[in-house]
């Protein structure tokens, strides 16, 4: 997310440390390949108090790019990327390749397996195993005229064997090709934690500012879309 340390830097908002550095920022799981996102979240410390933060930091973003929620956080508290453990997807899937009644009847059979076992091939030539039905844990459809728009959530955890990503789902669960993946739209509409509450609506740990290296930080995590 270059475009977020960029309008943080620009806007004067970042803390630095004694030797000019400023303290490496913590987004959330990465983006697959492929995929658009409706909303993204991140942690950084700012030398800077919450009131102007978001007004600050939105007049140097690009356009269709805003932060919506500031939320000061104890700096010890767990990251980011650690806390999310689930993401859904939307798939928007045209009906040349897969209509609504296609995916009820998939439903249908995804439930009655035991496992749904999907082999994947690391960019070094390994080859691992995934099963789905640990990897996808809700989804639900709808449909349009043209398009068939089906929402999966899928775990994103470092778990083994237990996570799949978007391209993955695609190719064995819904059992489309490289060329017909590609007629695909595909976003991330959302992340969970292990819970399965969303990351917009968790309490945060607050506690009041730390003084380091005679300057007031603050330590907050962002939400954008």
């Amino acid at each position: 997310m270059p475009l977020i340390q960029s309008a943080l830097a620009d806007a004067g908002l970042l803390a630095r440390n004694p030797d000019g550095t400023t303290p490496k920022l913590r987004f959330g799981p990465p983006l697959p390949a492929g995929c658009s996102s409706m909303q993204e979240y991140c942690d950084a410390e700012l030398d800077s108090t919450l009131d102007d933060v978001l007004s600050r930091i939105n007049s140097r973003l690009a356009d269709g790019l805003r932060c919506v929620q500031c939320d000061r956080i104890d700096r010890k508290a767990e990251p980011v990327d650690r806390i999310a453990f689930y993401a859904e997807y939307s798939f928007e899937i045209p009906h040349s390749l897969l209509r609504e009644c296609d995916v009820k009847a998939l439903r249908e059979l995804f439930d009655e397996q035991g496992e749904w076992l999907a082999e994947r091939v690391s960019p070094k030539g390994h080859v691992r195993e995934s099963d789905l039905k640990k990897a996808v844990t809700n989804w639900r459809c709808e449909s349009s005229s043209s398009i068939t728009t089906v929402y999966l959530r899928l775990a994103i955890a470092h778990e083994e064997g237990h996570t799949a990503s978007p391209a993955l789902v695609l190719q064995k669960l819904f059992d489309l090709n490289e060329e017909q993946s590609a007629l695909v739209a595909i976003t991330r509409r959302e992340m969970f934690d292990r819970s399965g509450a969303p990351l917009r609506s968790r309490p945060w740990p607050r506690k009041r500012n730390r003084l380091l290296h005679e300057r007031c930080w603050e330590h907050q995590r962002f939400h954008h879309q």
